[in-house]
């Protein structure tokens, strides 16, 4: 017994060594290496300057991870202390930029935050390129969304393989690394959407079920990604196309569908504009609706409190506050920005006045604080001061979109209305939100659940120009955790292929056959 330990013992200290051998090793050829010409073989083609800004953009991100994420346990933090080691090596040699940028998305994956993302140099040339076609998830399969012209596989068709390999086990083995939400359905729809691009010329070979038959289509990464946007594909039509719309903006598409009922269709929640939209247009266009369904499948999240203040609208509670929607675990530090925002929503100040700036003070000495240790982002001071500004005038468009919510329900007194929502693992953020708000107010949510992707969060901006977003706390509804989970619908829908192919909405027609 005495030798087994005393040799597990001489594994363990052997091994120890040759570990912080390799620790040494690495450090030792960093710092060689940060003084080196770019005349090193091992680095020929690099350009040094350059792959240091990575190598120390890289460390920062795994710091500001460290110190901001309130996802992280024992076993994330080891896969992030792992993997962070495993990029760090690769990162020193690589001169591809398509690939630098994905050692950042692996890096940023590991903590499983559904907010979070990586956004490529602003004003350099993007290594990104698109394929001419697009791919969309749809109960559990992968199918054809649109195509160029001359591309011969009907739209709609089931894409069952990639690289002859089952369509499922490529994306997770290729793919699942670069994809930081978990939640069910909208960690398999961020796959088929982030498989869409990758590096020039590079090729690919889908195969498609067309006939009860496979027919293979071969295609490159060709599409720049300043291009993709001015290309007009062969597309799928999309359920609204058919519908009687009867008022549409870059914030709501309003359809007539069936005597009494009303669609509406809410884009975004993005900033309080829309609420004044939603007063003076939607709603005498909702008057002789007695049902009616709102539509966030497709919207793109924003500022959670504009869609409280629809709902506060719509059912005629103005004076609703919800408590069982929290935060958790903000960790040490917040970005200035964020500092502000949340001593405004904590202390309930909503005017511009003495007693405001006071409560204020510590909140603007600690932006100046984190300023003066580069915790964050480097941020000139007067900035700062400017970002505290437009944040307590938009504390007063609070209290003023407080009146005007208030004005509407008592002048159109719609609260009897009959209220459905659909929802979508499409939508998260504000739409998370809303989806809590909805289970508040009894009001019915038909679809699948929402993203769980929501919460506060901080950009930060690296040595190399990447910007990174992070969540900063944890959101929960009624202590349980949203992120990664999302909000359940009270009945749960899923389109088919077959529905999206021909149009057919399996909420609307649940509704519309009165199944309630």
């Amino acid at each position: 017994m005495c030798l087994f330990t005393s040799s597990l013992a001489h594994v363990k200290i052997t091994t120890m060594k040759r570990y912080y051998k390799r620790i040494i090793f690495i450090l030792c050829f960093t710092v060689m290496y940060l003084g080196c010409s770019d005349t090193d073989a091992a680095l020929e083609g690099l350009k040094p300057d350059q792959n240091k800004k990575h190598i120390i953009s890289l460390a920062e991100l795994y710091s500001y991870i460290k110190e901001y994420s309130p996802f992280l346990n024992d076993a994330i933090l080891n896969n992030l202390n792992e993997k962070y080691f495993e990029l760090s090596n690769k990162i020193m040699y690589e001169s591809d930029k398509y690939k630098i940028y994905t050692y950042f998305e692996e890096l940023l994956a590991v903590i499983n935050d559904g907010h979070a993302a990586v956004f490529y140099e602003q004003g350099s040339k993007s290594p990104f390129y698109f394929l001419p076609v697009g791919l969309d998830y749809a109960d559990g399969k992968y199918y054809l969304l649109y195509k160029e012209n001359n591309i011969k596989i009907p739209l709609g068709s089931e894409l069952i393989k990639i690289n002859d390999e089952d369509v499922k086990k490529y994306l997770l083995n290729n793919i699942a690394k670069y994809i930081p939400v978990k939640t069910p359905h909208a960690f398999e729809n961020s796959m088929i959407k982030r498989l869409l691009y990758s590096s020039q010329n590079k090729k690919i070979k889908f195969t498609f079920k067309v006939d009860k038959n496979e027919v293979n289509l071969e295609l490159k990464y060709s599409i720049p990604s300043e291009k993709i946007g001015n290309i007009k594909f062969n597309k799928i039509p999309d359920y609204y196309d058919k519908l009687n719309r009867i008022y549409s903006s870059r914030n709501f598409s309003i359809y007539s569908i069936k005597e009494k009922y009303a669609l509406i269709q809410i884009h975004n929640f993005f900033d309080y504009h829309i609420i004044d939209e939603f007063i003076e247009k939607i709603i005498p266009l909702l008057e002789n609706s007695d049902r009616l369904i709102l539509d966030i499948r497709k919207n793109t999240g924003g500022n959670s409190s504009i869609g409280f203040a629809i709902l506060k609208i719509l059912t005629g509670k103005t004076d609703t506050e919800i408590f069982s929607i929290n935060i958790k675990d903000f960790q040490r530090r917040l970005t200035p920005f964020l500092i502000t925002l949340t001593a405004i929503k904590d202390k309930n100040l909503k005017t511009l006045n003495n007693d405001t700036l006071t409560k204020l003070n510590s909140f603007i000495n600690d932006g100046r604080l984190m300023k003066t240790h580069q915790l964050l982002m480097p941020s000139e001071e007067d900035e700062v001061l400017q970002e505290i500004n437009r944040l307590l005038m938009q504390s007063n468009e609070v209290e003023e979109l407080e009146k005007k919510l208030i004005s509407a329900a008592n002048k159109y007194k719609i609260e009897n209305k009959d209220i459905t929502v659909f929802t979508s693992y499409k939508s998260g953020s504000a739409c998370d939100n809303f989806a809590c708000f909805c289970k508040e107010l009894n009001i019915r949510l038909i679809g699948t659940n929402t993203k769980g992707a929501t919460g506060n969060i901080g950009i930060f901006k690296l040595t190399n120009n990447f910007s990174i977003v992070l969540s900063l706390h944890k959101t929960m509804y009624n202590n349980i955790e949203i992120n990664n989970k999302g909000i359940s619908p009270d009945v749960f829908i899923m389109d088919t292929i077959e529905d999206i192919k021909n149009q057919n909405d399996p909420c609307l027609n649940f509704v519309l056959k009165g199944r309630f």
